[in-house]
């Protein structure tokens, strides 16, 4: 029995009621359990009145699901103007504030009972190894991803029942890509360069990692094989957490577009590949300790027609 859970903007009464019914009419019956990624803005985490909204909200209307929280994502978290506090480097006194807001909310789920005592509760971190430019020197790279590790360690340290998490961000082209060679401080890169360096950085704690289907899609030329299979593989015992959703397009900066959030099957990753990737999930690992997120985008939030149909072709995959 698996844990599936959608995204919901908790501060919001009625996106958190549409959700809970999606997963009360399609995961339920199949037996699986259900659970909620706390999303927000940046005021919903950072202000207490907002956070006091969210809690109230999920004490509410879902006291004793299982709970992760995702904050706030999208390209704001990279943009490091000093008016933005939703910028999420990892590096800086301003990122390790936006990962101790995401422990202080999951704290407060948990001393206000919404968790239940034998559970835990899962806490993403996103946009944290970003810099643009040229490649960093190998020493300096080895440098920052310690340097992240220690900060993760230091917030998952508050308290023993909140689990951090690293996200796999999507991968950039090399510098010498002819294409984009004259503009290389416009490029984006992380410094977590591979599936292996995330693993490396969370080896011998407690600190656990999210895989997201698409930001690894992203990495392929149209046409190409994704093997999520392998991919996951890296993760390994590590794994905590996956998002779902298919990709679109090939990420080059400034050469093409790259997205996310397609219902899984209906883009370049393709319904095969994911038919095969939830087949060695139930195989291969204990889906009790990994919780599965459906990851899409929809028009309509109050008819979550893509999400609807996600929820589907998971239980059905699983």
């Amino acid at each position: 029995m698996a844990t599936i859970m959608v995204p919901v903007m908790a501060a919001f009464e009625r996106d958190l009621l549409t959700n809970l019914k999606l997963l009360e009419e399609i995961v339920k019956p199949a037996g699986h359990e259900i659970g909620l990624g706390v999303i927000g803005k940046p005021s919903h985490f950072l202000e207490q009145e907002q956070r006091a909204k969210m809690i109230g909200n999920l004490n509410k209307y879902a006291k004793g699901l299982k709970i992760a929280s995702h904050q706030w994502s999208g390209n704001v978290i990279y943009d490091p103007s000093p008016g933005n506090l939703a910028f999420s480097d990892l590096r800086t006194e301003r990122g390790r504030k936006v990962i101790n807001c995401g422990v202080d909310f999951a704290v407060e789920a948990i001393n206000t009972g919404i968790v239940p005592e034998n559970q835990e509760v899962y806490v993403h971190t996103h946009g944290g190894d970003i810099y643009f430019g040229k490649r960093m020197p190998e020493n300096e790279l080895q440098y920052d991803r310690a340097l992240i590790r220690q900060n993760l360690v230091d917030a998952s340290n508050r308290n023993p029942r909140v689990i951090i998490g690293l996200e796999n961000l999507p991968h950039f082209p090399n510098s010498d890509d002819p294409e984009l060679i004259n503009f290389p401080e416009k490029i984006g890169r992380s410094v977590f360069e591979c599936l292996g360096d995330y693993k490396e950085a969370v080896e011998g704690t407690k600190l656990k990692l999210t895989f997201d289907t698409a930001h690894y899609g992203y990495e392929f030329p149209i046409g190409d094989k994704i093997d999520l299979v392998s991919a996951i593989d890296i993760f390994g015992e590590h794994l905590r957490h996956v998002h779902i959703s298919d990709a679109k397009g090939y990420w080059a900066p400034y050469v093409s577009i790259a997205g996310d959030g397609l219902v899984p099957g209906q883009g370049k990753i393709g319904e095969e590949e994911f038919i095969r990737f939830f087949r060695h999930l139930r195989n291969n690992y204990d889906l009790s300790k990994v919780s599965i997120e459906a990851e899409v985008q929809d028009a309509d939030y109050q008819n979550p027609k893509n999400r609807r149909e996600t929820l589907k072709r998971i239980v059905k995959w699983l």
